[in-house]
């Protein structure tokens, strides 16, 4: 890899994570306690705007490929990757948006009129979790693509390991009868400051692992970009 071609992408690369540490700064430094992790504030904000960026940024390497090689994605093996990632993180941003695996969660048990317990409430984070094994499945799919890229894969494993870190602090915090299991003997106004503080730490793992997969297709498009110079 040319020197310029590295430099260009690591310069790329701190950038992105130069924003999403300066917002969490912010987040956990000012305001009220936890007001930037509600809904549609900055922390939530930031993170639409991380999923619809990496749709964005894995569609336009796709678009940069298919000219590469006068191929459609359709016929193109090393475009598809990148096109079916766009409509997937498309998926996830409008997941968040709409809050749809919770959702999915409400649906199921106004359907099958399942009463809602600490075991079904947790409903929403096995949706979560099978979105995870999916994105696996793809990722071994489309290694072989993904290496060509310098630092991509890289950064997509530790944009993995941050989503089932995340997983895991959501299943923790999911619900008051789960919490109080793992951390016994705590006042219930105690229980619900450090649920706010488990919630904010996973809000912010999220965020980070968010932008570890931008920076892996802002990493990959950069490297298809300064090839074809």
């Amino acid at each position: 890899m040319q020197s310029s071609n590295r430099k260009e992408i690591l310069s790329s690369v701190f950038i992105v994570f130069a924003a999403v540490f300066a917002v969490l700064i912010i987040a956990w430094t000012t305001g009220p306690f936890h007001y930037h992790f509600k809904g549609t504030r900055l922390v939530g904000l930031y993170s639409y705007f991380q999923l619809f960026a990496t749709a964005y940024i894995a569609y336009l390497a796709c678009r940069y490929l298919e000219k590469e090689k006068s191929l459609q994605w359709r016929q193109n093996p090393s475009a598809r990757p990148f096109f079916i990632c766009a409509l997937g993180f498309l998926f996830l941003g409008f997941d968040d948006l709409l809050s749809l695996h919770e959702n999915i969660d409400r649906l199921i048990h106004l359907i099958s009129g399942i009463k809602e317990t600490p075991l079904t409430d947790h409903l929403d984070d096995f949706i979560l979790l099978l979105y995870g094994i999916i994105a696996l499945f793809f990722i071994r799919e489309f290694a072989r693509e993904f290496i060509k890229h310098p630092y991509m894969v890289g950064l997509i494993v530790c944009g993995v390991a941050a989503f089932f870190a995340m997983s895991c602090l959501d299943f923790l915090s999911n619900n008051d009868e789960t919490f109080s299991y793992f951390f016994r003997g705590l006042s219930y106004s105690d229980m619900r400051h450090t649920k706010d503080i488990f919630g904010m730490i996973e809000e912010s793992v999220e965020l980070v692992g968010e932008t570890f997969f931008l920076s892996a297709f802002i990493a990959a498009l950069v490297n298809i970009k300064t090839r074809n110079r």
